[in-house]
């Protein structure tokens, strides 16, 4: 099992019946709310970090908790100040980072050769090679640097099952660099330097 670290849980739920946002926001002035720009009341909450939007419709998307507990509880928070009803709980999103440099430099270029019909890679416009594992919903922004970001997951299996596909891909393509001259290293056996 490879160390990763969660950084964003994405949740999306209803409520029973539709809101009228302007009533909310003037009764509670809580959250911003700017109808002309984006029609949907957001609420930032700092303990535990997260981010609510609160649509017309009655939907509610919670974003930016690092832990389950912490979206559950924000959401429950809104619950209660807003005093509505939440049907539909739904975890759709877990974004999970984790660092392969200890594998060695990978060959961008390479990993995308060998992976062309599940990827995307132009460094021009993005840093990174995006790789979509095969037959789910699940991409890894994979990067040069040694780290990789993972989303779609949704439970603790699908991290461990997409880290180790990312993983064996990434080991297709390390390459032996020297990472201070950004040069291919030449290995040198300097065993026998030819003096007796």
């Amino acid at each position: 099992m490879h160390f990763y670290k969660q950084t964003n849980h994405v949740i999306l739920c209803s409520t029973a019946g539709r809101t009228y946002l302007p009533d909310i926001y003037k009764n509670l002035n809580i959250g911003r709310f700017r109808p002309c720009s984006y029609s949907a009341l957001t609420q930032r909450y700092i303990n535990p970090k997260a981010t609510m939007i609160l649509f017309s419709t009655g939907n509610i998307t919670s974003m930016g908790s690092s832990t389950f507990f912490g979206a559950m509880r924000v959401l429950f928070k809104l619950k209660t100040d807003l005093n509505l009803k939440i049907i539909n709980i739904k975890l759709t999103n877990i974004v999970v980072n984790f660092n392969f440099s200890h594998l060695g430099v990978v060959d961008m270029q390479a990993l995308y050769e060998k992976n062309r019909g599940f990827c995307t890679y132009d460094p021009s416009i993005f840093p990174c090679l995006t790789y979509a594992i095969e037959n789910k919903k699940i991409k890894a922004n994979i990067f040069s640097s040694g780290a990789a970001v993972i989303t779609g997951c949704k439970d603790k299996e699908s991290i461990n099952e997409s880290i180790q596909i990312v993983l064996s891909k990434i080991k297709e393509s390390v390459s032996t660099v020297d990472t201070n001259r950004g040069k291919t290293a030449i290995l040198l056996d300097i065993s026998n330097d030819g003096i007796n």
